[in-house]
């Protein structure tokens, strides 16, 4: 498959991923918007009314909904797409050109990246907007942080299986429980090992909070979240191209 065969994928792609995309947001509105609404209706009714202060709990909502909202929305934005065409038997976009599995969806992957946070930008930007001082490119970074991480677990479990949801969930959760685990050294001897190979879903809360918060970048968790999720895509692909699409 050639890159212009490629590009005319794209706007396909984007219509069929679109839906999803507003689902962190949505998120963010409902879980966020009813504590900051609140916030401002008493604060305009408020004759000591502090802009400081009301700023201070803006963040600090915007600190804690955010990291929830973007791990809920990759999970809910990047599953069962894959699955999906495998399941119906047929990729959904055919034109003129032959479609090759692995291009296509490193194409759609792609496109999913700049969706996504072109969806959720108005989050960081309706904070600062009211005050908040939230850190709009430390947000767009986590956002891909996180995408990157469990687009690519996701991918990975995809090649493997129609049920790639419920696999990501199980592995997601158990590999969170044993790292957790592994912190607090109540784990094996043996287990530690493997338990440092998995997926740094621990890492990358902690990359959520330096980011978010707006503290400095940790360059080092930031290379191993995206180095594990490209390797984590990479070896999907290669899956994907080298066993049949319809099993």
């Amino acid at each position: 498959m050639t890159l212009p065969a490629l590009r005319d994928y794209v706007p396909w792609q984007l219509r069929d991923l679109v839906p999803r995309a507003f689902v962190s947001l949505a998120m963010f509105i409902v879980f966020g918007g009813i504590p900051v609404f609140a916030t401002l209706h008493s604060a305009r009714n408020n004759p000591d009314f502090n802009p400081d202060a009301v700023a201070n709990i803006l963040r600090m909502v915007y600190v804690g909904v955010t990291p929830l909202c973007l791990t809920l929305g990759a999970f809910l934005f990047m599953t069962r797409s894959i699955a999906e065409d495998r399941e119906r038997q047929y990729v959904r976009f055919l034109f003129s050109h032959p479609v090759a599995p692995a291009p296509f969806y490193l194409s759609r992957f792609i496109a999913g990246l700049a969706l996504f946070t072109v969806c959720f930008l108005p989050a960081p930007l309706a904070a600062r907007y009211l005050g908040a001082d939230v850190p709009v490119l430390g947000t767009i970074v986590a956002m891909l942080a996180t995408l990157v991480l469990i687009g690519g677990l996701t991918t990975l479990c995809a090649a493997f299986t129609e049920k790639d949801g419920l696999l990501v969930i199980l592995v997601y959760m158990g590999t969170q429980l044993l790292q957790q685990l592994g912190a607090r050294e109540v784990l094996y001897e043996w287990l530690r090992p493997l338990v440092r190979g998995l997926p740094p879903i621990e890492t990358l809360k902690l990359v959520h909070k330096s980011l978010i918060e707006g503290t400095p970048w940790p360059v080092t968790d930031l290379v191993l979240v995206f180095g594990y999720g490209i390797g984590m895509l990479v070896a999907g692909l290669l899956v994907i191209r080298r066993a049949p699409l319809v099993r």
